[in-house]
C-alpha cells in the first residue's frame, strides 16, 4: 500500500502547490521523489548548514528565492515521514490495513 510518506503523486501534488513544480526534474535527479526521500535527504537532520549544502544549494544554487519553499517542503516531508515512522514503532513493526491513500495518489491510481 502506498503510504502518503512514500506517494509520489502525494509529493508532486504538494509540489506543485508550493508552485516547485517546474524542478520536479532536478528533486527526481536528486532521488527524491517522496516525502520520505525529501524528508530525510540531509544527513543531519534540521541543521541549517547541513540542509543548506546538502539539499538547497543542490536543488536552487544560488537562486535565493526558492530557499523558503525548499525548507517548508523540507519541514513537511521530515514531520510525514517521521509521523509513520512512528506509528509503525508503536505497532510493532506491523504495517496498518486500514491505511487511507492521499488523494492525490487515489487520484493517480483512478487514472
Amino acid at each position: 500500500m502506498a503510504t502518503t510518506t512514500n506517494s509520489k503523486a502525494a509529493f508532486e501534488a504538494h509540489l506543485r502547490e508550493l508552485e516547485l513544480e517546474p524542478l520536479l526534474e532536478k528533486f527526481q535527479k536528486e532521488g527524491w521523489v517522496t516525502y520520505g526521500d525529501f524528508g530525510f535527504s540531509c544527513s543531519q537532520g534540521d541543521n541549517a548548514d547541513a540542509l543548506l549544502k546538502e539539499v538547497l544549494i543542490p536543488l536552487a544554487g544560488e537562486e535565493t528565492k526558492y530557499y523558503a519553499k525548499y525548507r517548508r517542503l523540507f519541514a513537511h516531508s521530515y514531520v510525514i515521514a517521521q509521523s509513520e515512522t512512528q506509528r509503525f514503532a508503536d505497532q510493532g513493526g506491523s504495517s496498518d490495513p486500514i491505511t487511507k491513500l492521499h488523494p492525490a495518489e487515489r487520484e493517480q491510481r483512478r487514472e
